[in-house]
């Protein structure tokens, strides 16, 4: 009796344990989804970030060149 008691209660184990597998794989094909997204996202931003600055490297006052002091 006992025997057959532990079998049944491996039995539900394992399928419980089947299950938490199968959720755990499902949750990491989610999550490789949603973090290609969100590169595929930031790497479009930061594209356009470094095109912005670029533009704006040019310095604001222009200075003279540099002479030997004549003393």
């Amino acid at each position: 009796m006992e025997i057959k008691k532990a079998g049944e209660d491996r039995e539900l184990e394992n399928k419980s344990f089947q299950q938490t597998v199968t959720d755990q794989r499902v949750t990491q094909e989610i999550l490789t989804k949603a973090l290609d997204k969100l590169k595929s996202f930031y790497a479009k931003k930061a594209a356009l970030l470094q095109e912005q600055q670029s533009d704006s490297q040019t310095p604001p006052v222009a200075f003279t060149p540099l002479n030997k002091n004549a003393g």
